[in-house]
């Protein structure tokens, strides 16, 4: 069966709203301009690469939303079909640089000290306890076995139901911010 011969007789089963909203819809393809993939300046080079390529070019899903627009007081409408096209890469393999992991977890240590000095002054023994232990376990991967200490033994203290004293505080601000030389 053609195309022309099984859309007649779609048509036929529709409602005259239904109809009238396939011409509106017809009447917009029309009006768009045709799209075409994503142009790159690759040109693959083997037979393997041309392939992929050929199916990369291709739209891998068409996308359509069904919306209501409440200005005009008009529900069920259709947007234009927009092609999806997928970009297709190897396997990711992550490239772990050192340096930029250390400074993560310095900013981390940093980070989990400010928020266990929130909690303390929220009043959260508790939860300021935890991300000290936390922040001394950062400080651990960072190599950072002073700083590691300074900060368990103030979790310690207050798990044990101790106020720390201003002088504990400061030694804590004091490595969240900074590595401690052996």
């Amino acid at each position: 069966m053609g195309n022309e011969v099984e859309l007649l007789e779609h048509w036929r089963e529709l409602t005259p709203q239904k109809q009238q909203k396939v011409l509106e819809f017809v009447e917009l393809l029309k009006s768009e301009p045709e799209t075409t993939p994503p142009e790159s300046d690759f040109v693959p080079q083997t037979p393997l690469a041309k392939k992929l390529w050929s199916i990369r070019q291709r739209a891998i899903a068409h996308l359509q939303i069904r919306y209501d627009d409440p200005l005009v007081n008009e529900q069920g409408l259709l947007s234009p079909l927009v092609p999806v096209y997928a970009d297709v890469v190897r396997a990711y393999q992550p490239a772990s640089n050192p340096q930029v992991q250390q400074s993560i977890l310095a900013l981390a240590k940093y980070r989990q000290t400010q928020l266990a000095e929130a909690k303390l002054q929220q009043g959260d023994r508790t939860g300021a306890a935890t991300m000290l232990q936390t922040a001394a376990k950062t400080a651990l991967q960072i190599g950072d076995k002073g700083a590691a200490t300074v900060l368990q033994t103030s979790a310690t203290r207050l798990q044990a139901g101790e106020e720390l004293s201003e002088a504990d505080l400061k030694k804590t601000r004091i490595v969240s911010k900074t590595v401690l030389q052996q």
